[in-house]
């Protein structure tokens, strides 16, 4: 069941993407209001409106039968305030495009799907590939906030360890250590392969 939420979650995103990009009046509306509201909404009172009432809603409404575990719905809550930001992210990569690539591309009669598969995506992977890099760092220090769900994470664990160490700030200085340690790593990996697609690119 857990898997189901994750590709609902994904759906959600590509659906707010696509409302971004589109005229069509419904769904455009939907998309504004949805990113708008998000990206006004802190991060841990979206973790705890979905990891606690939403949740339990949910299993109220199926009398029981869709129980979301802690984990899922931190997970849950973490990709559905971010996803408001990446929506916009996407949305200023593909207009970055010059349009005149893809009014050049449907002249000589390739399809819509073609268009973006060997157009679009690869130029837009490219441009928005540094703020995406920022983003998922920015979530990676805010998986901190699920230890309020009582989720055992990395802040849980440490929060746990200073109860029975009766150490202050010790734990806490590892978990820092450890966030440092993980963003730099991500860091490392965006700037890679940022560089390999540039270079890609070069060789174009």
């Amino acid at each position: 069941m857990d898997k189901v939420f994750y590709v609902l979650g994904v759906l959600s995103i590509l659906l707010v993407i696509v409302g971004r990009m589109t005229s069509a009046h419904p769904l455009a509306v939907l998309s504004d209001f949805f990113v708008d509201t998000l990206r006004g909404v802190p991060m841990l009172v979206i973790i705890l409106y979905v990891g606690l009432p939403l949740a339990g809603a949910i299993k109220t409404a199926t009398t029981g039968y869709i129980d979301i575990q802690m984990m899922t719905r931190g997970i849950a809550a973490i990709a559905i305030g971010y996803s408001a930001y990446m929506a916009e992210i996407f949305r200023a990569g593909i207009e970055a495009i010059p349009k005149g690539q893809i009014e050049a591309s449907r002249a000589l009669g390739l399809r819509e799907r073609h268009i973006a598969r060997f157009i679009v995506i690869p130029q837009a992977i490219a441009i928005v590939l540094p703020a995406l890099g920022n983003e998922f760092i920015a979530m990676l220090k805010d998986t901190s906030l699920i230890s309020i769900l009582s989720i055992r994470d990395l802040t849980q664990r440490m929060r746990e360890f200073q109860a029975q160490s009766f150490l202050a700030f010790e734990p806490f200085n590892s978990a820092a250590l450890i966030y440092v340690l993980l963003t730099l790593i991500a860091a490392s990996g965006v700037k890679a392969l940022d560089n390999i697609i540039n270079k890609s690119r070069e060789r174009e």
